[in-house]
């Protein structure tokens, strides 16, 4: 027991196949006592994330031209324009890899202008029908891929 005193331990299963996992920003899914053990250390060493002195202002600044945009330059625009264009900044700032885009019942290609913006970015997309759209967007989000969907519900 002494050799244990002012000590902290953690007790938890990390052998395959016993416990459950946890998903990580990590490349693969790590058990819970794991995940603690890491907690309790940066706790310890105060390794905490702050954020610099700057960030606050950045985060105005952002918040201004976001608003600017919308105020002055969105309403300049028509209306498939403006779409495409607020998609595609939506996209980018979100730094999505491909954008899977479902249409409903059954697949409808929108118009080429409407997809020029995401071709000029270099950002990936897939035109598919809504069943299609969703099992594709989990598959994707599953490997861990950067990936949006746009999705287009039929009235019913």
């Amino acid at each position: 027991m002494r050799a244990r005193k002012g000590r902290i331990v953690l007790i938890g299963a990390t052998a395959f196949g016993l416990g459950s996992t946890l998903k990580t920003p990590l490349p693969k899914a790590v058990e819970p006592v794991q995940v603690m053990a890491h907690t309790v250390a940066s706790i310890l060493n105060e390794d905490f994330f702050t954020l610099p002195p700057w960030a606050n202002g950045l985060k105005w600044l952002l918040m201004l031209v976001v608003l600017g945009y919308l105020l002055f330059v969105l309403p300049r625009l028509g209306a498939g324009l403006g779409a495409g264009l607020s998609a595609v900044l939506l996209v980018a700032f979100l730094g999505v890899e491909i954008v899977l885009i479902g249409t409903g019942r059954r697949q409808r290609f929108p118009a080429p202008a409407l997809m020029r913006p995401l071709m000029q970015a270099r950002i990936g997309f897939e035109v598919m029908d809504l069943g299609s759209a969703c099992r594709t967007f989990n598959i994707l989000v599953n490997e861990g891929r950067s990936v949006a969907a746009a999705l287009i519900f039929d009235p019913t």
